[in-house]
């Protein structure tokens, strides 16, 4: 399917919210080790900092995506449509997936947030691996 040319703006705007989720996965991951550790072995306030951080960082990572990056994609490569539909889904439910985990937390239920986590993270680590894939592809045709 052939796509209408974008502008040197849109390039530059697909160029830098790219750059962005790159980087943004990079520090998620970190913050998702750190949550782990202090769930492990921290007091119970510093696990529910750290997740703060985490749930914040990724509700703006998904707004980036969802809201600029995402519209891009759709607007000059129509193709991945369907694909960036399910990517917006999952933020969904990871966005419910973080509030069942926050809840947890604040119950100190620390077993049974630590299983979500976890199950969480595969998953995320699944959705970061096609949104990498989608980014270098888009890369070659930018």
């Amino acid at each position: 399917m052939k796509s209408s040319n974008p502008s040197i703006e849109t390039n530059e705007t697909l160029a830098y919210t790219s750059l962005r989720i790159s980087n943004d996965h990079d520090r998620l991951n970190s913050l998702y080790t750190c949550l782990m550790q202090e769930i492990d072995g921290g007091p119970p306030h510093a696990a529910q900092n750290c997740f703060f951080r985490l749930r914040d960082m990724l509700n703006g990572h998904f707004d980036v995506e969802d809201r600029i990056h995402f519209s891009v994609v759709r607007r000059f490569r129509p193709g991945f449509g369907s694909l960036i539909e399910a990517l917006s889904k999952e933020h969904s439910d990871f966005r419910a997936d973080m509030e069942k985990i926050q809840r947890l937390l604040s119950e100190n239920d620390l077993k049974e947030s630590k299983r979500l986590l976890m199950r969480f993270a595969d998953r995320f680590l699944l959705h970061e691996c096609t949104e990498e894939a989608l980014i270098a592809d888009l890369d070659k045709t930018f």
